[in-house]
């Protein structure tokens, strides 16, 4: 099964809260194992965005799946590294996007 692909755009922080929820509610609602979240077009994101990385990551490992974060900009692998998560999430290319079609 091909994974669940999320593509985010715009900044991810306090004012899209439900945005992001509804995010997590479909992809609940989705049940597949394995989430792709397309980070390309995202240039921010605050601890609103992360929290939500976060119930997503939760979401394929209680399905015994995998999170990927596709092409994220820097400054979210910067905040990755600087909480200690960045071993949580898998980073890819587009050619992992390309694969899944």
């Amino acid at each position: 099964m091909s994974p669940f692909i999320i593509r985010l755009t715009g900044d991810l922080d306090i004012t899209r809260r439900r945005d992001m929820e509804a995010v997590v509610r479909a992809c609940a609602k989705a049940g597949r194992r394995e989430v792709c979240v397309d980070l390309r077009a995202v240039p921010f994101m605050d601890g609103y965005g992360l929290a939500m990385l976060i119930e997503l990551r939760n979401l394929a490992r209680a399905r015994g799946g995998r999170i990927v974060l596709l092409d994220p900009p820097r400054t979210t692998q910067v905040m990755l590294d600087a909480t200690g998560l960045r071993p949580d999430f898998e980073v890819a290319d587009e050619d992992l996007l390309a694969m899944s079609r």
